[in-house]
């Protein structure tokens, strides 16, 4: 369901004002649920707030993942935290170069 933060507009909305949509998305970094049939389908995001939240997913599963390892002898967190944010700064800056 949607937060109170997000708009929601029907499909119809979309199709006949999707200039303003667009517009009014960008200029507020929110996001609108669209409907179909009264059901939620999809989400209408500004690229800047969709990078942001894909950036730090990135950096979420680069922690789970050093936390799995540690917890399995695999590395030693203090010594490899440099390497996980050089890891975390090159996805960050493919993903800005392939969403560009």
């Amino acid at each position: 369901m949607a937060r109170s933060s997000e708009a929601i507009k029907p499909v119809t909305y979309l199709k006949t004002h999707a200039a303003e949509l667009i517009q009014s998305v960008t200029s507020r970094r929110g996001t609108v649920v669209i409907t179909q049939n009264g059901e939620p389908r999809v989400i209408v995001q500004d690229l800047k707030s969709y990078e942001k939240g894909r950036q730090t997913l990135l950096l979420l599963k680069l922690i789970s993942q050093g936390v799995l390892d540690a917890e399995a002898g695999r590395m030693n967190v203090l010594n490899n935290l440099g390497l996980v944010f050089q890891q975390a700064r090159n996805s960050s800056e493919a993903l800005h170069y392939y969403s560009s």
